[in-house]
């Protein structure tokens, strides 16, 4: 995805929950049912929820290694 594109996104996303006093597992919830919806029409080949957990979890300690590397 373009930068452009993706930032318009965003500040969709981030509008609309922005509105929204969610709770840690309320984030969680939306996070997981968006990437579900997201990942299963994004890419038809690989678009079984095993792999969408596997990309979901790659992902997630990818960041979290990223993370922790800065501290």
């Amino acid at each position: 995805m373009e930068e452009e594109k993706h930032d318009q996104v965003m500040t969709k996303l981030t509008k609309v929950f922005g509105e929204e006093n969610l709770k840690i597992g309320e984030a969680i919830s939306v996070w997981y049912s968006l990437g579900m919806y997201l990942f299963s029409h994004a890419d038809k080949e690989h678009n079984s929820k095993a792999k969408i957990f596997e990309a979901m979890n790659k992902y997630i300690n990818t960041v979290q290694k990223a993370e922790s590397e800065k501290n």
